[in-house]
């Protein structure tokens, strides 16, 4: 078990936070979960679980994913030793803290751009208490999914998504037609809460831009061998079988590579609706970025 020093947290928190985080406000991760958090989260999902006990995942997974998002973000591969590790968040202010000897020095000594950036920009504490937006964006993009029936696709977007992925038209907008189906509904939160914390998304306007859909190519299509690239592949395929069966088809008799042109065709169709909600986007602009893409 790694033993955290409450002085060098006391000093990460007072000293290389801005007061605009949630953080600065408490004197410590604890008190900030137990008095923030868990309050919020349980006023947001207790009614519905209330409800529906089998909403308590839900419940779950933003609870994990604020407290995992406290402690570290954006997480890179160190190409110095080979391991994953958090660029910013709590861990990572905490380190570096520890590094620079905050244990033993004055706080006086960091210098004014320490507290702003960490000192050399490597590590930061991103506005991870904008949560709430992340929980907005995929509640409001699960709902408009799965209580608006699609009879069809634009045909330059199927077009464009057949282009880059090589699966048939007719598969692409029957399963683009199909994922708007109420029973869904779960099973798209977990894919867009995963998805979009893979990202490092936080605001709105995040995904609104050109370089959106080159992070979803990079991070998570391209992106194989960590946990939440394997959570989400294993959410659509759950998704994809049982939108397959629907149409009398077995998703597992396809190759493994077919079901890899399957998976990026699902993700492509799953970011359209993603911007055609939060962003506003008509067709023209979505194939403008979906244009950046090569061929799979």
């Amino acid at each position: 078990m790694v033993y955290c020093n409450p002085n060098i947290m006391r000093y990460v928190i007072n000293n290389m936070l801005s007061q605009k985080f949630h953080a600065s406000k408490y004197d410590n991760p604890l008190s900030l979960i137990s008095n923030y958090f868990v309050p919020t989260l349980l006023q947001k999902y207790g009614p519905v679980v209330k409800k529906d006990p089998t909403k308590l995942k839900n419940l779950f997974s933003q609870s994990w994913g604020r407290i995992y998002q406290l402690f570290c973000q954006q997480s890179k591969v160190n190409p110095l030793t080979g391991k994953k590790e958090c660029t910013s968040g709590l861990s990572a202010l905490y380190y570096k803290a520890h590094k620079e000897g905050a244990t033993h020095r004055d706080a006086a000594v960091f210098s004014d751009k320490d507290k702003s950036d960490g000192g050399s920009g490597e590590a930061t504490f991103d506005k991870y208490g904008t949560s709430h937006n992340v929980d907005e964006i995929v509640q409001t993009v699960a709902d408009y999914i799965t209580l608006n029936k699609q009879t069809n696709y634009p045909e330059g977007l199927i077009s464009q998504i057949n282009k880059i992925t090589h699966v048939a038209v007719k598969l692409i907008n029957n399963i683009a037609t199909d994922v708007h189906n109420p029973k869904f509904h779960d099973h798209l939160v977990d894919l867009l809460t995963i998805m979009l914390g893979r990202l490092g998304i936080k605001e709105k306007n995040e995904i609104c831009s050109s370089q959106f859909i080159l992070d979803v190519k990079r991070k998570i299509i391209s992106s194989k061998n960590n946990m939440e690239s394997k959570k989400i592949t294993t959410i659509i395929d759950t998704l994809l079988t049982k939108i397959f069966a629907n149409q009398s088809l077995n998703y597992e008799k396809y190759s493994a590579v077919q079901r890899i042109q399957i998976r990026t065709a699902f993700i492509h169709i799953i970011v359209f609706n993603i911007n055609r909600v939060i962003c506003h986007h008509v067709v023209p602009q979505q194939l403008k970025m979906l244009a950046q893409l090569k061929p799979e």
